[in-house]
């Protein structure tokens, strides 16, 4: 034990859903747990989320993710359907384990405005959707997230793991093989040398705040973040180090958002009611504004015109009238990002949100072509009036024109809530080499190296956590000990 500050079977990197839900299995497997929590309180992104997945059936549910995997890829690995299989296996429990933690579950709401959130399956159409359920972890507002990490961070208590603070890790210790023996951490400015005498669980998040991984991974700049700011891409740089290979890399979930200048984070946007719409710098509608899924409603920022070789809707434009101000705060998340006003005029005052008093107006406000701007919002007024929009399909209640004054505009970006790449794991949670192989005594969970790729089900990521971080606690406790 020479040399070491700190000794313990397993110690677990991050304290959000994943770290929990690793140190409650590993300690309840009889076995002495460390957690490493680089903030003051832990949560990470557990504590923004709204709810997690647990399908009631396995065999559609693996069905449903292939498919998932299938469109967005053109094929599914045998090392991906293993993976999946394992989720699936694994999530079905969640509910069940929830509740033998003393918590209770309710159905997830339909979160309201544009775009939709349904309780379900992202995708009904998909095969196999109807096993898709959202549920959240009732109790004191504000459920969801919040409840479940509370609930997690009790057990975690009640089980005597040892929780470190303001504790960030630094390095992970390994032998040739590579073979993890432990963790390099600091504190206080002071280093703390801490052994893993049986594994190392990696749950410490993606790399929303980490600029240079963003622009190594995402094409197009910037890409303000939505998610915690400790997530900052400290898993992925520690296990690129030992030569993990990666996976899920330029892959997130995420919203239209505006960032201001004065804030680390950025505010995500959601219309209440559907008389709005999305122009480019050109002032040119670009999508179904009202149809897309939540998570993935970032995507068609990111477009890339080959011809004019540029990145035309970064920033975009949102463009709406009075009857959308007056619904309710456009950044509906107030208690995670921030005040945001409940009539959002604080935000005009800012200037965060530009108004004026027609479009005309409005696009010389933001330089955009004032009479593209109005032809463009006068011809979306008559898909209105028609019933029918002829270039994106919106209609019946997706439809609602834009005619009150003062008008409105806010400049979005594609924000990230969380990535889903890093270090690829296997069936097993275990981190796998460069070679093919796992790294030994190293374990992952969570939003690092996430089974989710481009197309993500809403709720996949605390749904992975809690299941993931089950598999990565259990293996790592029963890794023999090294003295």
């Amino acid at each position: 034990m020479a040399g070491w500050d700190y000794v313990a079977d397993v110690v677990v990197i991050g304290f959000g859903a994943a770290g929990a839900a690793a140190a409650i299995t590993a300690a309840e497997a009889g076995v002495k747990v460390i957690v490493l929590e680089k903030s003051g309180t832990g949560g990470g992104n557990t504590v923004m989320s709204a709810a997690f997945i647990c399908p009631d059936n396995r065999e559609e549910a693996f069905r449903y993710i292939m498919e998932l995997k299938r469109i967005e890829k053109g094929v599914v690995t045998e090392d991906e359907a293993k993976i999946i299989a394992a989720f699936v296996d694994e999530a079905v429990e969640n509910v069940k384990w929830i509740m033998r933690l003393g918590g209770e579950v309710e159905s997830g709401p339909i979160l309201p405005g544009y775009p939709r959130q349904p309780v379900g399956a992202s995708f009904p159409d998909i095969i196999g959707a109807e096993s898709m359920k959202r549920y959240r972890v009732s109790g004191e507002e504000p459920r969801g997230g919040a409840s479940l990490f509370k609930l997690l961070a009790e057990n975690v208590k009640k089980l005597g793991v040892s929780v470190f603070f303001n504790t960030a890790a630094k390095e992970l210790i390994a032998t040739e093989g590579p073979e993890v023996i432990g963790v390099l951490a600091e504190r206080d400015g002071r280093e703390l040398r801490i052994k893993a005498r049986r594994a190392v669980v990696l749950a410490c998040g993606g790399y929303e705040y980490d600029e240079e991984l963003k622009l190594q991974s995402f094409y197009g700049h910037p890409y303000p973040a939505i998610g915690a700011v400790t997530n900052t891409g400290d898993g992925v740089r520690m296990a690129i180090k030992l030569g993990s290979a990666l996976w899920h890399m330029g892959c997130a979930a995420g919203y239209p958002g505006f960032k201001p200048p004065e804030t680390p984070h950025a505010f995500p946007i959601r219309m209440w009611l559907p008389s709005f719409i999305y122009v480019d710098k050109y002032s040119n509608r670009f999508m179904n504004e009202t149809s897309i899924e939540a998570h993935l409603s970032w995507l068609p920022f990111t477009y890339f015109d080959p011809v004019k070789l540029e990145y035309p809707r970064m920033p975009c434009f949102v463009i709406f009238d009075e009857t959308n101000r007056e619904a309710g705060p456009l950044c509906p998340h107030r208690a995670v990002y921030g005040e945001w006003s409940l009539d959002n005029t604080v935000e005009i005052e800012k200037g965060w949100i530009v108004q004026a008093p027609n479009v005309k107006e409005l696009a010389k406000k933001i330089g955009l072509d004032s009479e593209r701007l109005v032809a463009t919002v006068e011809k979306y007024n008559s898909y209105c009036m028609k019933g029918f929009d002829e270039d994106f399909g919106r209609s019946g209640q997706d439809l609602m024109p834009i005619m009150k004054p003062p008008y409105y505009t806010i400049k979005l970006w594609p924000c990230i809530l969380n990535t889903q790449g890093g270090p690829k794991r296997n069936e097993k949670a275990q981190v796998i080499h460069i070679s093919g192989k796992p790294i030994k005594r190293l374990y992952s969970a969570g939003e690092l190296g996430s089974l989710w790729g481009l197309i993500y089900q809403s709720a996949g990521n605390i749904a992975e956590c809690l299941a993931f971080g089950r598999i990565a606690g259990r293996n790592a406790a029963a890794e023999e000990i090294m003295e």
